[in-house]
């Protein structure tokens, strides 16, 4: 059964991290201001010990031991705010943020490409579809399709103003993956547009959500 959790999203200065597993049990450490004074905004998960965290400044964040141990570098000289990140493994990946930033990396963020998207402004969500060089990048104001690694980018869906709430305009977001090529990504207005073939189309689902949401997760 899937359920879905909406939560406010609260940034702190501080990584609270980490699980350790032992004996079947969780147990969280928290590391207070190491190795950064940064903001973080999200944790990514490569595997059990491999896990990420984005923020400002465009601040990157590695631990490969479950955080015992962290890695600190900076993915753009711009220091964009990161809002999303996504990595199909332990060493490739992507991260997205203002200015229509777009980072790869195929060296667990040792070193990035970063290009921006032309048209975006606010990517809130980044997505790469598993051995393959294709992907898609959710901006507020619409989806931008790549085929080739983030070389070039397509709009592949815009969003339409939102004229039942006076003043106020849709605006993605969140984009996570269901599954394989499917993904989903959810509108402040209560759209919610769905793909299967891996963000080049788009088509929007009868899914009724809470008013302006601020995070959403399948588990």
């Amino acid at each position: 059964l899937m359920k879905l959790f909406y939560t406010r999203l609260c940034v702190v200065a501080l990584i609270s991290v980490c699980a350790l597993v032992a004996q079947g049990q969780t147990i969280f450490t928290s590391v207070y201001h190491a190795p950064t004074f940064q903001n973080l905004h999200k944790i990514v998960y490569a595997d059990m010990d491999t896990m990420y965290a984005i923020g400002d400044g465009a601040t990157f964040i590695r631990t490969t031991d479950g955080g015992v141990s962290f890695t600190l570098s900076t993915v753009s000289s711009g220091y964009e705010l990161l809002l999303d990140g996504d990595f199909t493994s332990a060493t490739g990946g992507a991260v997205c943020g203002m200015g229509g930033l777009v980072g790869v990396t195929t060296n667990a963020g040792s070193s990035w490409v970063t290009r921006n998207v032309p048209g975006a402004t606010k990517l809130v969500g980044v997505e790469f579809n598993a051995g393959t060089t294709s992907g898609f990048a959710t901006d507020i104001s619409g989806i931008f399709y790549t085929a080739n690694f983030g070389q070039s980018w397509q709009k592949v869906y815009s969003l339409i103003a939102d004229t039942a709430v006076v003043g106020q305009q849709d605006q993605f977001f969140a984009s996570l993956r269901l599954s394989g090529t499917t993904y989903l990504a959810i509108c402040n207005s209560q759209i919610v547009v769905k793909t299967t073939n891996g963000g080049l189309t788009w088509d929007s689902i009868g899914i009724t959500l809470v008013k302006n949401p601020n995070a959403i997760s399948f588990i």
